[in-house]
């Protein structure tokens, strides 16, 4: 009885070791997130466009404090990327506090100083920012941002 549970502790074993194999063979849920989001930065917009599932969606439930009727909600590559473009933001900078990954989303604990190109000169503004990045087989199916447009500062040059 005890060698049949010896060989069945070992089969456990080596299924659960080749299946941890199988899932890290490709880049991580967290490496994705976290190169997408570096694209997404610079408006590296090829790049990220092969990141995007066809179906990923673009959500901030908090843009309603911009003024918006409804939150910032956009789905597919063309519509992100052109809502994105739409701010007139030249840098999307994340200075990243704390990242952590559950269930498939990785989440960023940052400030997203971002720059807007101005005739009058560049406009540099802080964000305290939490993003959500889901990635489902590979590719990002949602990226869901939470800013607090409250508590923005403006970063003076030095």
């Amino acid at each position: 009885m005890f060698r049949m549970m010896g060989i069945a502790a070992i089969g456990t074993a080596l299924a659960a070791a080749a299946y941890a194999q199988d899932v890290h063979s490709g880049p991580t849920t967290r490496a994705i997130a976290e190169d997408y989001l570096a694209a997404y930065s610079i408006k590296d917009w090829d790049a990220v466009r092969e990141y995007y599932s066809e179906s990923a969606v673009f959500i901030d439930p908090t843009s309603l404090e911009l003024g918006f009727n409804n939150p910032i909600q956009w789905t597919g590559a063309d519509q992100i990327i052109s809502g994105i473009e739409g701010w007139g933001t030249s840098l999307l900078q994340y200075n990243v506090h704390n990242v952590y990954e559950a269930s498939g989303r990785v989440v960023f604990q940052a400030d997203a100083v971002v720059t807007y190109a101005n005739p009058d000169g560049d406009v540099v503004m802080n964000y305290p920012i939490t993003t959500i990045i889901t990635v489902t087989d590979g590719h990002v199916t949602e990226h869901r941002d939470y800013t607090d447009f409250a508590g923005a500062s403006r970063v003076e040059e030095n």
